[in-house]
C-alpha cells in the first residue's frame, strides 16, 4: 500500500457535511508527522495518539485500518492492531518442489509448505522484536516464515544416514522450541540465531543416529569375538567355556558377555 492508496481512502467532513478528497499535500504531512512521533517511541503508536494527530479528519473503521496497515508496512506498530502481511506470489524454491523420489510424507509436506507465507528479512526482524518484547500476535507468522529455512538447511545435510523427513521434523521442533524460549526475553535477537538453532537441531539428529549405528557395530564386533573365542576354547577344553573363561580370553567384562549372549539367544 503506497501513499496514494491511503489518500484515496481518506475524506474530511466539512461544515456543509459533504465528503471531499483531502488535500494530498496536507495528508502526506500528517502521515510524516505520525511516523516521526512513532519513530521516537520505538516505532510504536497508539490508536488514540494517531487520532489526535489526524485532528479534524474523520475516518471510517476501514479507512483507519488502511492507515494502520500503511504504518505497519513501514515497520510501525499501531497498538491493538494486528497486521497480517498480504500473501506474496513467490517462486517455489527448488528444494520445496515435489519430486518422484520423495516419500509420500515428504510430497504432502512440500505441497502444504508451498501454501505457507514467506517473510522478508525485515519482516522476520520486526516479528522477532515483538516476540522478545512479550508480544505474541505474530508468533505463528514468524514460525511459518522460518519453515522454509528449515527445508533449505536440511538440503545441506541430506544423505548422511537420516531420512530427509526426519531431519525436517527435528528442524521444525528446534524452531518451535527456540521461538517459545525467546518470548519476553527482552534481548535483541537476529534471524541468524534461529537459523543456527535449526541447523544445530538437524546436526544433533544426524550425530545421534551415527552414534547409535556405531554402538550397534561395536556390539556386533564383540559378539563375533565372543563366538570365535567360544569355538576356540571349546576345542581346547573339550567343553563349552564358562563366562569367566570367555572373559579371560576376550578381556570383555563378564556382565557385558552375559548381555551379549542373552541378546543372541533372543534373536
Amino acid at each position: 500500500m503506497d501513499n496514494m492508496d491511503i489518500i484515496n481512502h481518506v475524506r474530511v467532513n466539512e461544515n456543509r457535511k459533504r465528503d471531499v478528497m483531502i488535500e494530498q499535500g496536507k495528508f502526506l504531512e500528517m502521515l510524516k508527522e505520525i511516523m516521526e512521533v512513532a519513530r521516537v517511541q520505538e516505532n510504536r503508536i497508539s490508536k488514540e495518539e494517531l487520532a489526535n494527530l489526524l485532528g479534524d479528519v474523520e475516518l471510517s473503521e476501514e479507512q483507519f485500518n488502511s492507515v494502520y496497515a500503511y504504518l505497519a508496512e513501514n515497520k510501525i506498530q499501531v497498538e491493538g492492531f494486528v497486521y497480517v502481511p498480504p500473501k506474496k506470489e513467490v517462486e517455489i524454491p527448488e528444494e520445496e518442489k515435489v519430486t518422484e523420489e520423495d516419500s509420500v510424507f515428504l510430497k504432502m509436506y512440500k505441497e502444504e509448505l508451498q501454501e505457507v507465507e514467506h517473510l522478508t528479512k525485515d519482516e522476520k526482524e520486526v516479528f522477532l522484536g515483538e516476540l522478545v518484547r512479550g508480544e505474541e500476535r505474530n508468533k505463528q507468522h514468524l514460525i511459518n516464515g522460518f519453515l522454509h529455512d528449515v527445508i533449505s538447511i536440511v538440503q545441506k545435510h541430506k544423505n548422511k544416514g537420516v531420512r530427509v523427513e526426519d531431519l525436517i521434523q527435528e528442524g521444525n521442533m528446534g524452531l518451535v522450541m527456540a521461538v517459545n524460549e525467546l518470548y519476553g526475553v527482552a534481548e535483541a535477537v537476529e534471524e541468524a540465531y534461529l537459523l543456527n538453532v535449526i541447523e544445530q537441531a538437524i546436526i544433533a539428529a544426524i550425530d545421534e543416529e551415527s552414534n547409535e549405528e556405531s554402538e550397534e557395530d561395536t556390539i556386533v564386533a564383540k559378539a563375533n569375538l565372543i563366538r570365535e573365542a567360544a569355538k576356540q576354547l571349546e576345542e581346547e577344553l573339550g567343553q563349552a567355556p564358562s563366562v569367566k573363561e570367555l572373559q579371560a580370553y576376550t578381556k570383555i567384562t563378564e556382565e557385558e558377555i552375559r548381555d551379549i549372549l542373552n541378546l543372541s539367544k533372543e534373536k
